[in-house]
Formats: structure tokens, C-alpha cells, sequence
């Protein structure tokens, strides 16, 4: 059969979304005509473009915008098409106010992109439609408004023409981030309204974490035929088979199909032996891989699935969902590796993943070096006492450039509330021998979690400070309480209580406390803000979207491309447009 997966806009702007080509992957090993598009990234490069800003510079023209914001959208639709280029340019990486600079405009181009559709917003990693996710009645209406979804058009005209063009048997729509819900539902409404009967699915992270609000979505708010919430490969395969062999619906694992006005799970579940899968389908038709804006690819290649650990109190990354840990065998990896390289012509590599043992990544360093497979790559870790500083030298040796670690407090009694398995004197030994060995860290924190008092949060603020000569890049993220943590189920936990939603498929529920000495809910956004001006000399790029470890779609090509002191400079300004 034919099937088309598909990630809609708003993605990751620097690499493809590894998950569809995984399934991309899966299904032409059982013998179906599957093919990807990464969706997103063509929609950026429509709207972020010198023809398009220049439309908008006529739209401001004729509405009588004042001389300022007419000279701001000239400029930058003369600049944006030599902005996507030069953060295209390799070497880009080992000049930071370049990268600065480029990106600055990037930044720009949203805002004026925004202001002149007036109802919604965009950016390299957001997009919102005023008011629709107020209720499930405002939603549909949002999403099929062309004066307020500015997608709309754009993506019907592609949609379409490749709908009428191949003829597909299913679509799958994936959803990673929030940035793509919108866009994402919008899609599904385009491909039903052109054949009623065209089986489409809905997938992804995002959908995963807000399950919850899934369950009680009315069926006639998304006309989807279901909608995954696990692991996708049997799910899709088996979803095929029903349409081949005109079985039952309620067969089908992982899936919330539409039932009694409502999204009911069909009771299957299954899990994805990794061992199984196929090379991922990374650089075929649908990706064009010279469009995203690196200096050189990063291959995204999830070589696990799940957390280890499993257990923290405010994550819903792992615990939304029944999924245990599973690594892939080192020797599947070790040759999924050698075809990729082969494949897409980098040598960079990405392994996002919730976790990965000290054990499957020394086993993993030792393969690289054994097959003398000559990469650099980067990966998402614990701050795990298993890692010894045998272990990191090794991975130094493999090719490991960068970490990322979930620290999230510098206060032992807050990381014992979080249940966050973090030892601080671990920590400092784990920075001290990456920095020795030239190994690049993240450190990721949450500030204000409910039982976190001022002095606690000091200590935080403290433990970063003292540890910035061994610390590359600073995450700042205030606490919220997300769908499917166990605090969403458990409030008591931190003795808080959830207040009424307000909104649906959003990705935090409201809440407030009973702890009389932690911060305000409402406070935290200018307490985080607060944070970074004070390290802001230890850390003076903060914020930058090389300097972000998650979100950051270029940490990894300024991990490969310049030296630590290089983070401690303070960037110029970005330039005014000329009057």
C-alpha cells in the first residue's frame, strides 16, 4: 500500500524529524511503498523568504505602517535569503557573532511575519493561532479560518497536490513539539475534506504527552481515524492490515480510535523490539537535507527508547506512556552508524534520546572505536555516578564532543523532592572530567518547583556559578505542571493542587500550592528572567540558541567548532536596519 508520513510545520529547522523516518523505514521492510516529507521545513523556507517578506513590506505599505517598521521589513527581506545561507556555510560554526547575527534575522523575520498576519504568530519553533486552543469548540474554527490560520492556504495548495498527485492510502501526520499541533490538525482537515475516505493518523511526542485531554477530545473536533500514543511501527503496520484485510479496528496497539462521540483507547499494547528495525530511512524522497540550516548535518538517530530512571516526579516524557527502556544492540547501531554515513554524507551525529546507561554507552564507545567509524556526536544523559571518568575519557576517544544533562537543582533537598537521581558531588566530578577532556556540557535546571524556597534556589543559582569554568551552556526553565507526570496525578506529592484547565491540548495545567515559603506560579516567568541576568556574567550568552542544549538547533555544530572561551564572550548587538 501507499502511504505518505508526514511532519507538518512548525519543526526543528536543523534536521529531519527522525521519527517518520524510522517508520519510513519499517514499512518499506514490510513491503509497502511509504514515503516521508518533512513539511516543516518547506513551509519555512515559503515564509522566511526575500518574496515573501517583501509582500509583507507591501502589505505594511499599503496599511500605513509608520517609516520605521517599513524600513525594518525592507531590510530584512534584503537580508533573509544570505542569513539562511550563511548559517548553511560551514565553518559558520567558529564565528559566534556571525551565527549571531544570522540569526538575529531569523528572529526578525517572524516578528514582522506575525505582525503583519496580525491573528497569529510565528518563529523558528512557535506557532500560535490567537484563541484556539481556548476550548474544543474554538479549535476546529481556528484552524479553518484562513484570516486567522495563515497555513491554511499554503498547505491545502501542497497537500493537495501531492494527494492528487500520488494518491496515497494513509497519511500519518507526526507531532513532536507543540509548534506543530496547529498545523499538524489543520492537515488532517485538508486531506479529509479532499477524500472523506482517505484513512489519516495522527502521531508523535506531543499527542503522547497530552493523552489525557485525547481521551476526552469530541471525535468530531479532529476527523482523524485515530491517534497514536505509543510506539508507531506495529500500530501503522497493523492499521494496514485492517484496511487490506477488513479487520476490526479495536485490534490495532497504541491507538485511540473515535468511539461514542469520543477518543477511546482500542486496550492493545505493544512496545517496538529495536532489534527489528531497519536502517532509518534518513536522506530518500521528502528530505532534502542541504534545505536545513546547519553548517553540516547532524544525523538524528534515537538509538533507544525510554528512560532508565523513569521515576521523576514532574517529567512526562517516559512516564505518559508504558514504554520500559530499550536499547538497540551495539552492533545494529554500529551498523545503522557506517549507513548513514554513507547515506547523507555527514559524519555528525545526534542520538536524542530520554537516557542512555553508562553501560550501552561504553559499549557504543568501544564499537565506534573498534570499527574505527570516525564520527563526532553529541547525546542527552544522566548525571549518573556510573559514569566514571574511565568511562568519559572513552567517550572523548569515540568521538563524543557534547552532553547534555538534566541537573535541574543545585539543592540536594529539591532534587530529593523531584526524585531526581542526581548526587551533586557526582555532578562537579562528572562536569570537571568532561571539561578535562574536551567534552562540551549542557546543564538543563528548573526553577521554582513547589517546595523550592528562595535559600534553595540560591543554591542552584550558587552551583552553577561556581561551576562555569566547567560548564558550557545553561538552560533556564521555570517548573510548570505538564499532563501525564506524575505530579498531574499525584499533586500531593509537593503538597499542590490543580485549579480548573483552561485551554485544551495545552502542554502545562494550572496549579497552585500550599507551601508558604516557595515562589508564586506567577512569578516564576520573571524570577527564571531574573536568574539569567544574575548569571549572565558567568554565562553572558545565555539564551542563545547554541548555548540552549535542548532547542538549540545549533549547540551542536558550535560544540565541534569553537573553543570553550568562546561561550564566555559577550556578543555584539545585532544591527538596526538603516533608516
Amino acid at each position: 500500500m501507499k502511504i505518505l508520513l508526514i511532519a507538518p510545520p512548525v519543526g526543528n529547522i536543523g534536521q529531519a524529524p527522525p521519527g517518520i523516518g524510522m517508520l519510513t523505514a519499517w514499512l518499506r521492510g514490510a513491503g509497502h511503498d511509504c514515503r516521508q516529507w518533512d513539511l516543516g521545513i518547506e513551509t519555512f523556507h515559503h515564509f522566511y523568504s526575500c518574496e515573501y517578506l517583501e509582500q509583507v513590506a507591501r502589505n505594511f505599505s499599503a496599511g500605513g505602517a509608520d517609516d520605521r517598521t517599513m524600513a525594518e521589513a525592507d531590510w530584512v527581506a534584503g537580508q533573509i535569503e544570505e542569513s539562511k545561507s550563511l548559517l548553511r556555510r560551514p565553518g559558520i560554526e567558529s564565528n559566534l557573532p556571525e551565527m549571531h547575527r544570522a540569526l538575529g534575522i531569523v528572529r526578525r523575520a517572524g516578528v514582522l511575519i506575525s505582525v503583519n498576519h496580525g491573528r497569529a504568530t510565528i518563529g523558528h519553533g512557535h506557532f500560535d493561532i490567537m484563541g484556539a486552543l481556548a476550548s474544543w469548540e474554538s479549535l476546529p474554527q481556528a484552524i479553518q479560518d484562513p484570516r486567522r490560520n495563515m497555513f491554511l492556504p499554503y498547505l491545502r495548495e501542497r497537500a493537495l497536490c501531492r494527494a492528487r498527485a500520488w494518491s496515497p492510502d494513509l497519511v500519518g501526520v507526526s507531532i513532536t513539539y507543540l509548534s506543530q499541533l496547529l498545523a499538524g490538525l489543520t492537515l488532517v482537515t485538508i486531506f479529509k475534506q479532499f477524500r472523506r475516505t482517505l484513512p489519516v493518523l495522527l502521531g508523535g511526542a506531543y499527542l503522547k504527552a497530552v493523552q489525557e485531554d485525547l481521551e476526552g477530545m469530541p471525535s468530531d473536533v479532529v476527523p482523524a481515524d485515530g491517534i497514536c500514543i505509543g510506539d508507531g511501527e506495529q500500530t501503522l503496520q497493523s492499521f494496514l492490515q485492517v484496511l487490506e484485510e477488513r479487520e476490526e479496528l479495536r485490534h490495532v496497539p497504541n491507538l485511540l480510535i473515535p468511539k461514542k462521540g469520543r477518543f477511546q483507547a482500542t486496550g492493545c499494547w505493544r512496545m517496538t523490539e529495536l532489534d527489528q528495525a531497519p536502517v532509518p530511512s534518513l536522506a530518500m524522497e521528502g528530505l532534502k537535507l542541504g534545505d536545513y540550516l546547519v553548517p553540516k548535518y547532524a544525523i538524528p538517530l534515537p538509538i533507544s527508547r525510554g528512560c532508565y530512571w523513569h521515576r521523576c516526579v514532574y517529567c512526562n516524557i517516559s512516564n505518559t506512556a508504558r514504554e520500559t527502556y530499550r536499547c538497540r544492540s551495539t552492533e545494529r547501531s554500529l551498523d545503522d552508524i557506517a549507513a548513514l554515513v554513507e547515506q547523507c554524507g555527514t559524519n555528525w551525529f545526534d542520538f536524542p534520546t530520554d537516557s542512555l546507561l553508562p553501560r550501552d554507552l561504553e559499549q557504543l564507545a568501544r564499537g565506534l572505536i573498534e570499527r574505527r567509524l570516525n564520527i563526532r556526536w553529541v547525546a542527552e544523559v544522566l548525571l549518573d555516578r556510573r559514569l566514571s571518568d574511565e568511562r568519559i575519557a572513552l567517550l572523548k576517544r569515540s568521538g563524543c564532543c557534547s552532553l547534555r544533562f538534566g541537573l535541574e537543582s543545585g539543592c540536594a533537598k529539591t532534587l530529593r523532592a523531584m526524585n531526581k537521581p542526581v548526587d551533586l558531588r557526582e555532578a562537579s566530578r562528572i562536569f570537571h572530567t568532561c571539561r578535562r577532556h574536551g567534552i562540551k556540557t549542557a546543564a538543563m535546571v528548573i526553577i521554582g518547583f513547589p517546595t523550592e524556597t528562595q535559600a534553595e534556589l540560591t543554591q542552584t543559582v550558587d552551583f552553577l556559578r561556581e561551576h562555569s569554568a566547567r560548564i558550557d551552556f545553561v538552560a533556564i526553565h521555570p517548573f510548570s505542571l505538564v499532563p501525564g507526570s506524575p505530579l498531574a496525578s499525584r499533586p500531593e506529592l509537593a503538597g499542590i493542587h490543580r485549579l480548573p484547565r483552561q485551554g485544551v491540548l495545552t502542554p502545562n495545567l494550572p496549579y497552585d500550592h500550599t507551601n508558604p515559603v516557595a515562589m508564586r506560579p506567577e512569578d516564576l516567568p520573571k524570577v527564571a528572567e531574573t536568574i539569567r541576568d544574575v548569571l549572565s556574567e558567568s554565562y553572558p550568552q545565555s539564551g542563545q540558541l547554541w548555548t540552549c542544549g535542548i532547542g538549540g538547533w545549533l549547540t551542536f555544530a558550535a560544540s565541534c567548532g569553537n573553543r570553550s572561551e568562546f561561550f564566555k564572550q559577550k556578543l555584539p548587538a545585532i544591527p538596526d536596519a538603516p533608516e
